[in-house]
């Protein structure tokens, strides 16, 4: 009986104990739980609240070359603009010119077409005064006996020969006038053209001898900046070595 009591107490005895254990891992389970949610909110605010803006760190700018100064250009450009500038300033050039020699051409032309037409007017009224003249006679000559027929032709031809010569005279006198004009305005024009043409051909070397040296001085350049970056490339290749 004895041994039965003591055998229910030690049953009792590790129920309870076993009951205490277990409590007490459960009161640590949760404690824990309880404090790694704590750490993980904490970790959470502490990595998802951003920083304000002026303790940011400012951002660090990609190492490069020195910005150019806004009235430095590259070389290409200064080199594009002064060829594109030159061409304009020619091809301007050029377009006056063309307007000088079209008018002259064209005054010219007005001058010769008026000339000419009057020449031709002037000889076509002669030729009809002529030959109403010579009509006029030979009636004349029919209203005649034929003994004063002699005498009337010899009068007709001597008026006859006064008035061409007359005519002629003036008709050379204009033509030797018009052409004297004409020669004196192509020998200017002629001399205008001629200087035109060696100012282009002065300022077409001229000009090329300075874009000739301003790309001389770029070729320099580029040859000084690729040896200094031959060199560049040396130097550290060494501090590596």
């Amino acid at each position: 009986m004895k041994r039965l009591l003591s055998l229910i107490l030690a049953v009792g005895v590790a129920a309870l104990g076993y009951g205490m254990l277990a409590a007490q891992s459960d009161t640590g389970r949760g404690s824990k739980s309880k404090k790694a949610v704590a750490e993980d909110e904490f970790a959470e605010d502490e990595g998802g609240e951003e920083a304000p803006p002026e303790e940011q760190a400012p951002a660090k700018k990609k190492a490069g070359k020195p910005a150019r100064g806004e009235d430095e250009a590259p070389a290409e450009a200064n080199e594009t603009e002064m060829v594109k500038n030159y061409l304009k300033g020619r091809l301007s050039q050029l377009k006056r010119n063309h307007i000088e020699q079209e008018a002259f051409g064209k005054k010219f032309n007005s001058d010769w077409q008026e000339f000419w037409k009057g020449l031709y007017d002037k000889r076509r009224d002669f030729e009809i005064r002529i030959a109403k003249q010579r009509l006029n006679h030979f009636e004349l000559l029919s209203s005649l006996s034929p003994s004063a027929h002699s005498t009337a032709i010899r009068d007709y031809e001597q008026q006859q020969n006064n008035l061409i010569k007359a005519f002629e005279q003036e008709q050379q006198d204009a033509l030797k006038k018009f052409f004297v004009g004409v020669d004196a305005n192509i020998k200017k024009f002629s001399a205008d053209q001629e200087k035109q043409r060696q100012e282009f051909l002065n300022q077409t070397l001229a000009s090329w001898d300075k874009q000739k040296k301003v790309g001389k001085n770029k070729n320099d350049k580029d040859r000084e900046e690729k040896d200094e970056r031959g060199r560049s490339k040396k130097k550290d290749r060494y501090q590596y070595d």
